[in-house]
């Protein structure tokens, strides 16, 4: 007679398991919290469904068959493995486990995303994250693989594949003019980029989301398409500001970051193209649900950007 596994339950399971371990049908049912008749016609589904007899009963005495000494051993394995997994999902529903891992461009990880990870990991350290500093193209590739929970970030012209994505705006975030304090032109009260003709700026390489908006920037000046030095990262280019090698155009939320705040900056007002802003966006991949330490990641985030936007040049998107 052959068995289908999918016809033994784990009640059943349960039920042999507990008679094996207590020898007694009534101490393994009170454990079990069903009457003897129930357990009792527990086994001998049980014991229908494999065919054999799994113990053997007297009046006085429940003893394992020969058949039962070797099911045992399967059972308990199935049955820790089933307890293993429960108590898995509950970690991560309680947060005492999980990985969260993000891909954003990096000021937007320094100021909406590693302010709450501290929190997140300090009330929670059971948990683990990692944090991939990508361009926005390099974002979506890593949303769309699954190799993050989500992305943050803005998004360049022509990333075909981010249609494919769930998209929720966070912010606008204006561009401005990035200088050491006391710099003439953070004086303006209406600057505007013709403004910036002749200064000496710096800027970041062309393979970045800003540098990319940047060129395509009607009227753009030549000081700004053109920079006397390119930096590939917000860190280096913060270090040339520093240096006086020139000044930048940047998004307002990179003059948030931590190490941008001790620079002036002042609002471009808008121009022939309009203002000059970016949008920043959460990316998921379509019918995924975020795990539980990436949604509460995500959801500690929201408040973040709804107290960054009483900043100059940061709007909060409507629908946050």
């Amino acid at each position: 007679m052959s068995v289908n596994p999918y016809n033994l339950s784990l009640r059943q399971l349960r039920a042999f398991e507990a008679v094996a371990r207590l020898g007694s049908f009534a101490a393994a049912a009170s454990e079990q919290c069903v009457t003897q008749s129930a357990l009792s016609e527990s086994i001998k589904q049980l014991e229908a469904s494999v065919g054999l007899r799994l113990l053997d009963r007297t009046t006085r005495h429940v003893a394992l068959s020969a058949a039962g000494a070797l099911f045992i051993a399967d059972v308990r394995h199935v049955l820790a493995t089933l307890r293993n997994g429960h108590q898995r999902l509950l970690e991560l529903r309680t947060l005492a486990a999980g990985h969260v891992r993000v891909a954003g461009s990096p000021s937007v990880l320094s100021c909406l995303v590693l302010p709450v990870l501290e929190v997140l990991l300090r009330e929670h350290p059971g948990l683990q994250a990692t944090m991939w500093d990508a361009s926005g193209e390099r974002i979506v590739q890593l949303v769309q693989a699954g190799e993050v929970d989500f992305g943050v970030g803005a998004l360049p012209a022509g990333i075909g594949g981010a249609r494919d994505l769930v998209r929720r705006p966070l912010l606008a975030d204006r561009f401005g003019l990035v200088a050491p304090v006391g710099h003439p032109l953070l004086e303006h009260k209406r600057l505007r980029l013709a403004d910036l003709r002749g200064e000496r700026c710096v800027g970041l390489v062309e393979e970045t989301a800003i540098a990319q908006m940047m060129a395509r920037v009607p009227g753009c000046p030549a000081s700004l398409l053109r920079p006397v030095a390119l930096a590939s990262n917000p860190s280096v280019l913060r270090q040339m500001i520093d240096a006086g090698i020139g000044v930048a155009v940047l998004p307002a939320l990179m003059a948030q970051a931590p190490t941008y705040r001790h620079l002036g900056f002042n609002l471009l007002q808008s121009g022939r193209s309009g203002i000059l802003e970016r949008q920043i966006w959460l990316l998921q991949r379509p019918g995924r649900s975020l795990a539980p330490a990436a949604e509460a990641l995500w959801q500690a985030v929201r408040p973040v950007c709804a107290a960054l936007a009483g900043q100059p040049g940061l709007t909060i998107a409507q629908d946050l």
